[in-house]
């Protein structure tokens, strides 16, 4: 005589499935919300290093030093710009997602008309 009751075998089936489901999740969480902060993190940066890139090629020796706040995406970055011999130098400060501070600096040699 055989036993057709296989309640408890579909019981432990679902319980593994349930189980690696679970740590499946577990593992894959964490890191794509590191991966997702990383890529902020460097979107961050890469725009922070344009908008200097960008600003300090239109200023003038005769305005520096200049300092200013701008709000680039979700970040408040402060950059300041001075000369140093003939070189103007950008500065960005800003604290990116990771909650550490970050700066970047752009040196531009104007041309000479």
């Amino acid at each position: 005589m055989l036993k057709t009751n296989e309640s408890g075998y579909v019981l432990l089936e679902m319980i593994v499935c349930l189980a690696l489901t679970t740590l499946l999740i577990s593992i894959c969480v964490p890191i794509i919300i590191h991966i997702k902060t990383e890529l902020i993190v460097l979107t961050d940066r890469t725009d922070v290093y344009h908008y200097l890139y960008n600003d300090i090629q239109s200023l003038n020796q005769e305005q520096l030093p200049i300092t200013k706040t701008k709000q680039i995406r979700s970040t408040t970055a402060n950059f300041s710009f001075y000369l140093d011999d003939d070189l103007i130098v950008g500065r960005g400060v800003w604290v990116n997602a990771k909650e550490r501070t970050e700066q970047i600096y752009v040196y531009y040699y104007p041309k000479s008309d």
